[in-house]
């Protein structure tokens, strides 16, 4: 073999090599970004007042669930939250808090408006929006997704997502405790799952 088919070779087998790398860090890249939690969400034992006026006395529960419209997780979890409610119709109330601290621009506004709009059409759905981060931090919220379910009693029931990774609705560990709870008035302990979502501050969509 020739020099200089030596040194083409040599090039061909680096190019597999660096293209190999390139594929192996994308996809590292992408499942961690899929997968990653950021922060575990702890909310508040109790309802806080903030949210008390804005309780059903008609309904069992109340959902609280905040959202970032420039979030891409965001369509993820309304649909999940539709499912929950297309199996209990009659039982959850929920109050949608919109953080709009960044909301500036013509194609932000443009998701706040999409994400106001599918959130309109859900039944016993309340939209609060959150100008300046007040109402997720009673919440304790810090990522868009983060659901408290509170009973007739203002107590919490669950704190966590419903969906399994970001961006990604349908079968989840979150979705189907809030579908037990609401069915079968149980655990009577509390559920937790993590929450695959953005930054409620500074969202990575």
């Amino acid at each position: 073999m020739s020099i200089q088919s030596k040194k083409a070779r040599a090039s061909l087998l680096g190019m597999v090599l660096l293209w190999s790398v390139g594929i192996a860090s994308g996809s590292w890249l992408l499942l961690n970004h899929e997968f990653n939690t950021g922060a575990l969400y702890r909310a508040p034992a109790a309802l806080p007042e903030a949210l008390q006026d804005h309780r059903s006395p008609d309904l069992p529960y109340l959902l609280a669930l905040s959202l970032h419209p420039e979030c891409a997780c965001s369509r993820a979890t309304i649909e999940q939250i539709d499912r929950l409610l297309a199996k209990n119709p009659d039982s959850i109330q929920i109050v949608a808090v919109l953080s709009e601290q960044l909301a500036q621009g013509s194609e932000l506004a443009s998701k706040g408006r999409s994400y106001r709009e599918a959130l309109a059409k859900l039944p016993h759905t309340t939209i609060l929006s959150d100008e300046d981060g007040s109402i997720a931090r009673h919440l304790g919220a810090s990522l868009s997704g983060s659901i408290a379910l509170y009973d007739a009693d203002n107590q919490l029931r669950f704190e966590g997502g419903i969906t399994s990774s970001r961006g990604h609705s349908g079968s989840s560990v979150g979705l189907s405790d809030l579908q037990r709870i609401a069915r079968t008035l149980e655990p009577r302990e509390l559920c937790q799952t993590p929450v695959f979502g953005c930054s409620l501050e500074t969202p990575d969509p």
